[in-house]
């Protein structure tokens, strides 16, 4: 949820990742994930974590792959702007502190990734 409590970031088994309006339940924006997924049993978002301060959002996948995502405009489709692959396996869990700007994600294959938002290592 953003900070406003105004809208809900969803994702589900397909892939699929959508903004909903609180207040009515409307759809009001949608993510692709981009590139298609060579397992469609790994397609799982499974973690989600929305940066209200730039707009960001960052979603986790069984498909071993982290991305963020561009809120900012008002279209409806929000924009890929990175894709971190470094996960052998599915990734799991992933969390962002602020205060750093670092994001942590762990997954099946037993690893440990921290990355800063700014430069993306």
């Amino acid at each position: 949820m953003d900070e406003r409590k105004r809208k809900l970031f969803v994702g589900d088994s397909r892939g699929r990742m959508f903004s909903i309006n609180i207040k009515n339940g409307a759809k009001m924006k949608k993510f692709k994930k981009g590139e298609k997924s060579k397992n469609k049993d790994k397609d799982d978002i499974s973690s989600m974590y929305y940066w209200g301060d730039q707009t960001v959002l960052l979603a986790a996948s069984w498909d071993g792959n982290v991305r963020l995502y561009d809120d900012s405009d008002s279209l409806e489709e929000g924009s890929k702007k990175y894709t971190m692959d470094k996960h052998k396996d599915a990734v799991n869990f992933l969390d962002f502190k602020k205060k750093d700007q670092l994001c942590a994600t762990s997954g099946d294959d037993g690893l440990i990734f921290i990355f800063n938002y700014n430069s993306y290592r």
